[in-house]
């Protein structure tokens, strides 16, 4: 049976649509990813576990000991709170920081230190956590107001005292594993326990901590293994702790299937990451597109000789940048779909031949498309008119929802948030998409991105792509919002870069196109700005900044045009 909500969605029966493929069974010493990493570690402690972008290394036994040191330490700087804050980027330290909070039993909650000080406040309020570990470099840099206890990791790490050492030894070099629970709270946690809050970026409203439990993040490694078939891998992670792909893939999922992990500290050092790369003999990237065109840019073809898996998600894999890495790397990207609520793999290109629901075997990679869903996860596309779940096919778009083991507990303290978006073990992805018959994944845009102009639902991203095309740029050049309008509730405005870029031009070709009259911009909305576009730490463009450029412009215009004794004209 259907369920709605007090936001108009109607959600699918929990049994609606079942997945094309079985779930993994968990191993059985896999009850929370520390007990797993512990346990790994302890199996191998020689094997080379971490090594960051300041040359900073440890085996699985360094970081372990490290990690159990730092919590004995840590101990006393913590109060009653659930909940410990961590404002650091990727590095071998913040990798052991975390292990040492959850070992305590403590939930960590890695704070975006790229979101100035109102998202880091909202998560600290949500939460009523008390304590945050920093550096003195990070707040500096920030400029950091904390509405928290701020301790400077840099600090802490050079007062381990000797008793703090020596637990740390002792239980590392002589006691079973199963002891360590009487230590270490973590240990003891379970599958339902919380493993993390991860907070969205609140670009529509406040953050939203984004619940995930050990279970959602051991499932979600599970599927991820065997749908890649990840083996022993190099993995480059420069993708922040905060963002839901970093800390599910770069570091959790390293720590459970034993990956050698590289974090490096800024994604947006494209040269500095290029030579990361070719210095350490990466296997395997998990990055976005965004950063993956600026690391294309400054990168050379020699310098990802040894990279055998190219990962990305958190945004639309435009087919230029697909284009331009198979001819400049000869390398096949690999593209994924998934989202913080979801922990955050849903589905995944795959480099070798996989197996359709049909039962043929057929090419992993399939242009356009987000890959076939991940073992254990069901996907349902809903007609936004009748909420019917329509057949499989590339013409039958609709609402993405999507179930599996991987999704979210739900919103920390908001439980009208999360009854509007997850109802039946379903949760609505706010993607618009289908599925086709050899169940691959195709997104057409975020539900969000569509614009009101008049009568007309107009997908932005269509309207992108047509002029990318037209014009013969890269995905970085143009950019489309919708800003609000008079006549017409609201209208295209088009940024774009390149010089290249001729606006009256483009908007004839769109109409010699057959494009519908209401999808094309006026020429008179098109703005040249200074590049590059705005980005997110995350690895996206930050539509938020560019759509407050392109009312800004806009209004300037109507301004100068008022001034000059004229009317502004419809759009």
């Amino acid at each position: 049976m259907s369920t709605s909500t007090d936001n108009g969605l109607v959600f699918p029966a929990r049994d609606a649509v079942l997945p094309d493929r079985p779930c993994p069974t968990l191993p059985a010493h896999w009850t929370s990813p520390l007990a797993a990493f512990v346990t790994r570690a302890r199996q191998n402690p020689h094997k080379l576990l971490v090594k960051d972008s300041a040359g900073e290394s440890a085996t699985n036994g360094e970081a372990l000991l490290s990690a159990s040191a730092l919590a004995c330490t840590i101990l006393e700087d913590l109060d009653g709170s659930d909940f410990v804050g961590i404002l650091l980027p990727p590095s071998k330290h913040s990798l052991i920081l975390n292990i040492a909070i959850t070992l305590l039993g403590k939930i960590p909650i890695n704070l975006n230190y790229s979101s100035g000080d109102g998202p880091i406040n909202s998560a600290i309020a949500q939460t009523g956590l008390t304590t945050v570990y920093t550096s003195k470099r990070v707040i500096d840099k920030g400029g950091f107001k904390i509405a928290a206890k701020v301790v400077h990791l840099e600090d802490v790490a050079q007062q381990v005292p000797d008793a703090a050492k020596m637990v740390a030894w002792v239980l590392n070099k002589v006691t079973p594993t199963s002891f360590w629970k009487f230590v270490f709270p973590g240990m003891g946690k379970g599958l339902d326990d919380t493993a993390s809050i991860m907070f969205t970026s609140g670009s529509t409203g406040e953050p939203k901590g984004v619940q995930l439990t050990n279970s959602n993040l051991l499932y979600n490694i599970a599927q991820l293994a065997e749908h890649a078939k990840v083996g022993d891998e190099k993995v480059l992670g420069c993708l922040p702790y905060f963002h839901s792909y970093g800390f599910g893939v770069t570091l959790w999922a390293g720590l459970v299937l034993g990956w050698e992990l590289y974090p490096h500290h800024n994604p947006l050092d494209a040269r500095g990451i290029c030579e990361f790369i070719a210095e350490n003999g990466i296997t395997a990237m998990a990055t976005t597109p965004t950063f993956m065109r600026n690391y294309l840019k400054r990168g050379k073809k020699e310098q990802f000789e040894s990279v055998k898996l190219l990962m990305m998600g958190s945004e639309k894999l435009k087919p230029e940048l697909a284009r331009d890495i198979r001819v400049q790397l000869g390398k096949e990207p690999l593209e994924g779909y998934g989202c913080t609520e979801t922990s955050p793999l849903l589905s995944s290109c795959n480099s070798f031949d996989v197996q359709s629901p049909t039962g043929a075997i057929v090419r992993g990679t399939r242009e356009g498309s987000v890959g076939q869903m991940v073992p254990g996860s069901a996907i349902a596309v809903v007609d936004p008119a009748t909420n019917a779940i329509l057949p499989r096919g590339r013409k039958n778009e609709g609402r993405i929802f999507v179930n599996g083991p991987q999704i979210m507990k739900g919103y920390y303290g908001k439980p009208r948030e999360t009854a509007n978006c997850l109802q039946n073990g379903w949760y609505f992805t706010g993607d618009i998409g289908a599925v086709d018959e050899d169940g691959f994944v195709y997104l057409t845009d975020r539900e969000s991105r569509f614009a009101k102009v008049g009568p007309e639902m107009v997908p932005i991203i269509r309207v992108e792509a047509e002029l990318r095309t037209l014009a013969g740029v890269d995905e970085l050049s143009i950019a489309v919002c919708a800003i609000p309008d008079v006549a017409k509730g609201e209208k295209l405005v088009v940024l774009y870069t390149d010089e290249k870029v001729n606006p009256t031009e483009l908007t004839r070709a769109l109409t010699a196109s057959g494009m519908h009259a209401l999808w094309i911009p006026k020429a008179s909305d098109f703005y040249k700005v200074t590049g590059p576009f705005a980005q997110t730490a995350s690895g996206k463009l930050d539509l938020k900044a560019i759509k407050k450029i392109a009312v800004e412009l806009d209004a300037e215009k109507s301004g100068a045009n008022k001034s000059a004794g004229g009317e502004t004209q419809p759009a």
